[in-house]
């Protein structure tokens, strides 16, 4: 789930616990074992969508920004760094 806490107040809370129920959820996918390794994300509403998944998708470094972890440390910083700022839906779908 994305919960950016300097925003936490603006979210629903159900039960007695006030558990927090997030507005959105990501998905980071490296591909690493074909000819060209590429990677993709999205950033999907936590609520029911007919929209496509292609809709949602994003760049790595977009997610990284939303949640601030930094996914892919371990990869060199040239590799990690080119394979994060953009995707390309043809690697995909």
């Amino acid at each position: 789930p994305v919960l950016p806490f300097s925003a936490i107040e603006e979210y629903q809370s159900i039960g007695t616990g006030r558990v927090i129920v997030p507005k959105l959820f990501y998905k980071v996918i490296l591909s690493a074992f074909r000819n060209k390794p590429c990677m993709i994300g999205f950033v999907m509403p936590n609520d029911n969508t007919i929209d496509n998944l292609q809709s949602f998708a994003v760049s790595i470094d977009s997610i990284e920004s939303l949640t601030q972890i930094d996914f892919f440390s371990i990869l060199p910083d040239t590799l990690e760094n080119k394979l994060e700022s953009s995707f390309d839906l043809n690697d995909w779908f």
